[in-house]
């Protein structure tokens, strides 16, 4: 016979993992119960925000710049709901990764702005606006799904030093100043959100003299300083974050460029998401676009005007969602483009366009010929190739996520993190190929493939799996993070039941 203690720590081990167990299916179902419920209840608070933003405030002010609302039928309205739904839950629900930032940052400001827009902005055809709308969420599906194998974990390249890394970073700051100092001048004044346009023009003189000055500044402000800030933050010195607000506030009163002055709030807003959870709820990214869009709206309502609501609803989302309707409208008969003022131009001596999408969408639209409507990397694709385009603009941005990926394994996530939020903004405005040489894509990759994976902040080290220890970004650990050691008591119960019952089995025979 058993002994009662044996058979008393059996019966404590039997209910330990029962409650675990109980424990792992309460999870599963609030995961799915948030997933079914969550994401259409998020979307249809962004549906009814863009809506009511864009007939009552952007299309009356705009009207005479050929912003156009056309009430759609119910049916079509809901299917394309249906639509930006289904592809919502094609995404990572948790940010684990740096591609799920890219694809949810991309999601909220051009995918679902353009899916759930498409039937009103009397642009297309209803029917057309509903192909549009499954067509981009088809071939942003495809990324989806093809990002979440499990990444490399190889190097991509051998890492120098942390010493050596920092270095080369203050070194290249150093030249990039230095280089936009020479060429365009710098200045420490605050420049006022309604006089940038001046200084863009300065700025543009400037490139033409200095091309390589436009690659090396927007290196530095999407990709540099953005990891110089989230360095600062994960190790609690206030001075690299200084630094680094104080180097976009430079580059935007040296550029015009109203996005640098603006990645400084969007950054410290996915820091906090980082703060609050160690693997924050990406859905959280919808929520943010509904409240920002409300809070512009509150604003220009206590101002009684519409600039804010003009500079974030209007630019960030309404407009790259109306380009992705007008460059289907206009390349919807053929001929495409097919690159012929790009790569392939030397194969296209006569091209079926004197200009490029940009510049033709931009003179098809205002009759300006100096006007460059640029559109995100989808649109894009289709100008050139159709949706053969569509779907090889889905197929270039996985493989690069997946070497995203590879580049930042071991770093901690709310790093790689950070460090993407901003050349993701640049894919909403214009091509992947372009992203990559001109907005920082490539660089981020080379960045985050070099950077040391140790030193980051208290606690911030390597684990054994190879990915990184976090602490929030002012130091205390993840709420997150003192969760998990109550899921590793359960796994650790588990292994001890296993443990005992063959020895009590023993014993009682």
């Amino acid at each position: 016979m058993s002994s009662p203690k044996i058979s008393a720590d059996s019966a404590m081990f039997r209910r330990t993992a029962l409650a675990s167990k109980k424990r792992k299916e309460k999870r599963f179902v609030l995961l799915i119960v948030r997933n079914l419920l969550g994401v259409p209840a998020a979307l249809l608070a962004y549906a009814f925000t863009l809506h009511w933003t864009y007939q009552s405030i952007i299309q009356p002010a705009f009207a005479y710049a050929g912003q156009r609302y056309v009430p759609a039928p119910l049916p079509f309205v809901l299917l394309t709901f249906m639509i930006a739904v289904a592809t919502a839950w094609m995404l990572p629900q948790r940010l684990t990764r740096p591609s799920s930032a890219v694809l949810w940052v991309l999601y909220a400001v051009t995918i679902a702005p353009t899916i759930l827009m498409s039937t009103y902005g009397g642009v297309l055809e209803f029917q057309d606006a509903v192909l549009m709308s499954l067509g981009f969420a088809a071939a942003f599906g495809v990324v989806c799904l093809g990002v979440r194998a499990r990444p490399v974990r190889r190097p991509l390249f051998p890492r120098p030093t942390s010493t050596t890394f920092w270095i080369v970073v203050v070194a290249f700051s150093v030249l990039v100043y230095g280089y936009l100092a020479a060429e365009a001048g710098l200045s420490l004044r605050f420049l006022s959100i309604f006089d940038v346009y001046d200084v863009r023009e300065d700025y543009a003189d400037a490139l033409s003299s200095a091309g390589l000055l436009g690659y090396l500044v927007s290196t530095q402000a999407n990709v540099v300083n953005p990891l110089i800030m989230a360095r600062g933050l994960m190790s609690r010195r206030w001075a690299l974050v200084a630094v680094g607000v104080l180097g976009q506030l430079v580059i935007y009163s040296g550029t015009g460029f109203k996005t640098v002055l603006f990645s400084v709030p969007a950054l410290v807003i996915v820091a906090l998401m980082f703060r609050a959870n160690l693997r924050p709820r990406a859905l959280n990214f919808i929520w943010g676009s509904s409240g920002l869009i409300l809070v512009a709206a509150a604003l220009d309502v206590q101002s009684d005007g519409i600039v804010w609501s003009s500079l974030f609803a209007r630019r960030f989302l309404i407009t790259p969602a109306r380009l992705s309707q007008q460059y289907l409208s206009f390349y919807g008969d053929g001929p495409y483009e097919m690159l012929s003022h790009s790569v392939l131009a030397p194969f296209f001596p006569n091209p079926p366009y004197p200009r490029g999408p940009a510049r033709m969408i931009g003179y098809w639209v205002s009759g300006s010929p100096e006007l460059s409507a640029n559109a995100n990397l989808f649109a894009d694709g289709y100008a050139h190739f159709g949706w053969f385009g569509v779907f090889g603009a889905g197929i270039v941005l996985l493989v690069f996520l997946r070497i995203l990926d590879r580049a930042a394994h071991g770093l901690p996530t709310v790093i790689s993190s950070l460090v993407v939020v901003m050349p993701a903004v640049a894919l909403s405005n214009t091509s992947i190929l372009t992203s990559m040489l001109s907005h920082g894509l490539l660089a981020m990759v080379i960045l985050l493939a070099l950077a040391p994976r140790r030193g980051w902040g208290p606690g911030a080290s390597p684990s054994a799996s190879g990915e990184s220890q976090q602490t929030s970004p002012v130091g205390r650990p993840f709420p997150a993070a003192r969760r998990n050691t109550s899921a590793v008591a359960e796994r650790a119960a588990g292994v001890a039941t296993r443990a005992v019952r063959p020895q009590s089995r023993s014993r009682e025979s």
